[in-house]
Formats: C-alpha cells, sequence, structure tokens
C-alpha cells in the first residue's frame, strides 16, 4: 500500500537521511538557546514563555538523541562540512547541558561504538555520557 510518506520518498520529496539529520541539528540548536540557561529569571523565563520561546521544547527534549543517532549512522565521511556543522552544535550544546558528567561514569559498549564516528573529536567522552544519561532518563 502506498502511503502519503512513501509516495514522498519514493518521488524523493522527502529525504530521510537529510530530514534526520535536520532535525539533529534543529533539537541541538534549540536546545542551546539562552532561554534554557538556568540562570535567567523567573520574569525573563515567564516573558520567554509568552513569546513562545518554549514552543518547541518537549520535543527537542525527547528527541534530540534518536535524531542524533539516526543521522551519525548516516554520515557520509565525504560531507565533513555537514558533519563539522553538527560538530559545532553537539559542542555547545554539551557545553550548557552535560558539563556534570563524571569521567567515571560507566559508558556501555553499545553507545561508545554508535557515536564513533566523533570519537577524533575532544567531546567524545562527554557526548557518550550525556547519550547513556539520556536513555537511562527517558
Amino acid at each position: 500500500m502506498l502511503t502519503k510518506f512513501s509516495y514522498f520518498i519514493s518521488q524523493n520529496i522527502v529525504l530521510p537521511k537529510k530530514e534526520e539529520f535536520n532535525l539533529a541539528f534543529l533539537t541541538l540548536c534549540y536546545s542551546s538557546n539562552d532561554c534554557f540557561n538556568v540562570l535567567i529569571s523567573a520574569k525573563a523565563v515567564e516573558d520567554r514563555a509568552l513569546e513562545g520561546c518554549y514552543a518547541f521544547s518537549d520535543y527537542a527534549v525527547v528527541y534530540w538523541l534518536d535524531y542524533l543517532e539516526c543521522c551519525i549512522v548516516k554520515l557520509d565521511k565525504s560531507n565533513t562540512g555537514l558533519t563539522e556543522l553538527l560538530v559545532s552544535e553537539i559542542r555547545e550544546f554539551l557545553r550548557k547541558h552535560f558539563l556534570s558528567a563524571e569521567p567515571e561514569d560507566a559508558v556501555s559498549i553499545t553507545i561508545r561504538e554508535r557515536f564513533n564516528v566523533f570519537e577524533t573529536y575532544g567531546f567524545f567522552s562527554q557526548l557518550v555520557r550525556a547519550a547513556e544519561f539520556w536513555k537511562n532518563c527517558i
């Protein structure tokens, strides 16, 4: 049975690999927005809520790791521009949200292997600890 989704994919109107990358980038970038800074005042939070700054937050919080996992599996080594763009957002996201992870935190081999495309980056250990932590929370 042909669905709208399968039709769009078959006609190359929707490119799942590209959209997974875009959503990984979007959720990471959005989650790094200053409106999520824990040090902002209650009044600033209220103002930003009224402006709609938190409208996408539930979705971003729940799915950032899923999209990141989907797109890194398919990251093409030849497309270093996209990889570097994603690396920049991952670095910023981790800097803002996962500084407290301790180096001795246990990380499964599965998580390490899944994110091995980032093994050469300085944030690799922090990323795998964040992924392990997040998987245990959700």
